[in-house]
């Protein structure tokens, strides 16, 4: 279990020294944490964990969480077009399975709606959708797996108390 999460911190590290830059470039200065907001995130992602840790699925959900972000990265990241719009609906399956494992509330809301919006997209080949469920994914890994939340699109209900993309799937 310990070897899975350090490859998986590893493999993310690099990430984002190669290539993750050009979210700095989205994102303006006012999504910058203050010294608050990063112990409010700190604290957040504390209880999430030992919830994880509790329900025994910290593994699971966090490399879930991990490789889907990657494969969404490498899908559509960086201006890509989807060569395989049934991938998505594959991915959301798995996301929203997984939702129903979990206890926290707001993380489940969170893996819930990006896998609505992963079907969603898929069924109406809308890349916008898949961009959504993109940065849910991206905010709740750097989240799970950073003692520093990196900058992040500020999507999910887990970080903000409401998920941005909530009423696209609704």
């Amino acid at each position: 279990m310990k070897r899975t999460i350090i490859i998986t911190l590893v493999l993310i590290m690099l990430l984002n020294i190669s290539g993750c830059t050009y979210l700095k470039d989205k994102l303006t200065s006012s999504d910058k944490y203050t010294e608050e907001e990063l112990q409010e995130n700190l604290d957040k992602q504390q209880e999430v964990l030992m919830n994880l840790k509790e329900d025994n699925d910290i593994e699971d959900i966090s490399m879930l969480i991990s490789t889907s972000h990657d494969k969404l990265n490498n899908s559509i990241g960086w201006n890509r077009k989807p060569k395989d719009y049934n991938q998505f609906k594959r991915l959301g399956v798995k996301l929203e399975d997984a939702a129903q494992s979990i206890a926290d509330r707001e993380l489940k809301n969170d893996l819930i709606i990006a896998s609505k919006l992963l079907k969603k997209g898929e069924i109406k080949k809308d890349r916008e959708m898949i961009i959504y469920a993109h940065r849910i994914l991206h905010d709740l890994d750097s989240f799970l797996f950073s003692d520093k939340p990196k900058d992040n699109f500020k999507s999910t209900e887990k970080l903000t108390g409401k998920n941005k993309y909530s009423s696209l799937v609704e």
